[in-house]
């Protein structure tokens, strides 16, 4: 089990838009893990010019990784936004993960 407080950092900026069923749905997100980065938060000049993602699903999968972490080496996470690109996360050790994304 790991020890540590937190295993990710992530930083999401809603952005509403008329196509949304609900406020809050979409918008942008970066998930860091120790150096690594993925994901883009851009600044409010970008709003409605940068394509934005579902918030929803990305909320919901940190916390299935950290929970898949507690009795796995390994674990893989689909970007559901993007085709065949896969967030790999090793635990190192009881208080480090490392993590990196593959194509």
């Amino acid at each position: 089990m790991l020890k540590d407080k937190y295993i990710f950092e992530v930083q999401y900026k809603i952005v509403s838009a008329d196509r949304d069923d609900y406020a809050g749905e979409n918008g942008f997100l970066q998930i860091c893990v120790n150096e690594f980065r993925y994901g883009n938060i851009w600044p409010d000049e970008l709003d409605g010019v940068m394509e934005t993602l579902c918030l929803c699903d990305w909320m919901e999968r940190p916390v299935r990784v950290c929970t898949l972490l507690k009795t796995n080496e390994y674990v893989a996470l689909s970007d559901v936004d993007s085709y065949n690109i896969w967030l790999e996360f090793r635990k190192k050790d009881q208080s480090r993960v490392e993590a990196c994304y593959r194509k």
